[in-house]
């Protein structure tokens, strides 16, 4: 095969002149027309004067507690749950008859020194107001039965 080089191009004849393409308007305007390009690129691809982005929501476990905790609120009735967690409470209290519905268990949680009697008495009406259907939430219950539990210890 034939191996052809063109050095006239790459400015290796004589008669190729380099101050004669310098001085070219033409180079010029391209070099401006370069730089123009790559400050338009710069510009566009930076990131700077564009709005920061919203970050997607992650859920956080407070998230999957009240999902779960209003998925049981919805199927469960408001009396059993109190009856359950009373229930659970007295077996943890090591409280014959645990049975909510039947006055020794109130008596002898009465009986629990540590136990503040107003604390008790809140309790109990909030008991009593959820079996007879006035109160469909369990949050001001289950609040009081978590502060009788902190103070029975």
């Amino acid at each position: 095969g034939i191996w052809l080089f063109d050095d006239r191009h790459q400015g290796l004849d004589d008669a190729y002149d380099a101050e004669s393409f310098l001085s070219d308007g033409r180079f010029g305007y391209s070099l401006i027309f370069l730089f123009a390009g790559w400050f338009i690129y710069m510009l566009g691809s930076s990131n700077r004067l564009v709005p920061p982005r919203e970050q997607p929501a992650v859920p956080h476990q407070i998230d999957f507690v009240r999902a779960i905790g209003g998925l049981m609120a919805r199927k469960l009735n408001p009396a059993d749950v109190a009856d359950q967690l009373l229930e659970q409470w007295a077996n943890e209290l090591n409280l014959p008859g645990g049975d909510p519905s039947h006055g020794p268990l109130w008596s002898r949680l009465k009986a629990t020194p540590t136990l503040e009697s107003h604390r008790l008495d809140a309790l109990q009406l909030a008991y009593y107001r959820i079996r007879m259907g006035k109160e469909k939430s369990l949050v001001r219950f289950f609040n009081l039965l978590h502060h009788a539990r902190k103070s029975t210890g």
